[in-house]
């Protein structure tokens, strides 16, 4: 097994034009695609907002993340608020989550998933958001369902995993609460 990279190592910045990107690889065409030539319209346009982390200089992974919602049909019954009146929930989507090659099962990933995680905690007090989502591809549901996320369909070989963002927020909570 790899050494675990501490966490609190790594410095998370918002992808800006002076990102220097060119030399990060996932190992996924697609990611990296993204990443390279996509994510920076995308921040300019505001349809994505990219994080990239760092350890020691070195860019070691990214996370993505939009505004978006979910059906109620998507969501296990046991989650839906009664009296609830529109179709769908606020959620906040990451759209992409990648970590290096050569930094890969060192736990970047856990922690980036958790720093995205944080970032839906800070943006509770300006927007409401129940759920974050995910369409997860078929190798990376594993990865999301040990932190909590629950599958309900596949659409287009991806599957939207969605995480009830209420029960985070009350662990996250007592835990800040317990000096923890």
């Amino acid at each position: 097994m790899q050494a675990k990279i501490d966490i609190t190592d790594l410095e998370i910045v918002e992808l800006s034009e002076d990102s220097d990107i060119s030399y990060f690889s996932c190992g996924n065409v697609e990611l990296d695609t993204f990443l390279a030539n996509i994510a920076k319209i995308a921040q300019m346009e505001n349809t994505s907002r990219t994080h990239l982390a760092y350890l020691n200089g070195d860019l070691v992974g990214f996370f993505s993340l939009i505004c978006d919602n979910i059906a109620r049909k998507y969501v296990d019954a046991e989650y839906q608020k009664e009296n609830y009146g529109h179709k769908v929930y606020p959620a906040v989507k990451i759209t992409r989550l990648a970590v290096h090659r050569e930094y890969q099962g060192k736990g970047i990933g856990h922690a980036l998933l958790y720093y995205a995680l944080g970032v839906v905690y800070a943006l509770q007090r300006y927007a409401a958001c129940r759920y974050v989502i995910v369409d997860a591809k078929p190798d990376a549901i594993n990865f999301y369902k040990k932190i909590g996320f629950r599958s309900n369909i596949a659409v287009k070989n991806k599957y939207l995993l969605y995480f009830n963002y209420n029960e985070f927020r009350t662990k996250y909570e007592t835990e800040i609460d317990a000096g923890s």
